[in-house]
């Protein structure tokens, strides 16, 4: 028998895009603090709303209040009170439109203090990408197989065993400084969005008979 690895990656373009947005103000009072974060908040949802980005994909990830100091000589001096909340929405079904996360990009700039923390492109259903992988993957064991059959005078049977690693796949994240160059940080640049291609790779080990 011989055991022989085999690798197959498929590449595709992103047809997800998940965003973090933080906003972040400062008030005589806690209460103040929120209500300002609530009017920007409402002002976001507004334009996600637009944007046709489906309710069910909006969510508070995060949200805290904490007194903001300041320093004068060693002597620490109560500002006020922070408030910031973190809100994550996913786009989807965006092949084949990248204008439209580049454009939703153009119109959020329009709320000012306003944090993009980052950005993932995805793809939802891996499911076919992984089996054309595995088949890839077979394929190069398999042939890496009948040469070692061959050199050794032998003929290739049949699989004894197959066992797989699935690497994970990431989409390239965008940090918040990438972010705001690309939106011209407000300045009415329009967004140049790149979204690039996923990989998935599919790692097997196979055990094949020679006679």
């Amino acid at each position: 028998m011989v055991t022989l690895e085999g690798t197959g990656t498929v590449t595709a373009v992103p047809d997800t895009v998940s965003l973090t947005l933080s906003i972040s103000e400062i008030g005589a009072t806690t209460r103040e603090a929120q209500t300002l974060v609530n009017e920007k908040v409402a002002k976001i949802l507004t334009i996600l709303k637009t944007a046709k980005v489906k309710e069910r994909n909006i969510r508070t990830a995060a949200i805290n209040f904490t007194p903001e100091y300041s320093w004068n000589e060693g002597i620490q001096t109560l500002q006020g009170q922070r408030a910031n909340q973190t809100i994550v929405f996913l786009i989807e079904d965006m092949a084949g439109q990248p204008e439209q996360v580049s454009l939703l990009l153009d119109d959020l700039t329009s709320v000012d203090g306003i944090r993009i923390q980052n950005m993932h492109f995805d793809i939802k259903d891996k499911t076919k990408l992984y089996s054309d992988s595995r088949a890839l993957a077979f394929m190069k064991a398999h042939s890496k197989a009948s040469e070692y059959a061959a050199l050794s005078g032998l003929e290739l049977g049949r699989v004894l065993s197959i066992s797989e690693i699935t690497q994970p796949s990431y989409g390239a994240p965008t940090n918040n400084r990438m972010l705001l160059e690309a939106a011209g940080a407000g300045d009415g640049t329009p967004t140049s969005l790149p979204t690039g291609e996923i990989e998935v790779t599919s790692r097997i080990t196979v055990i094949f008979q020679l006679k």
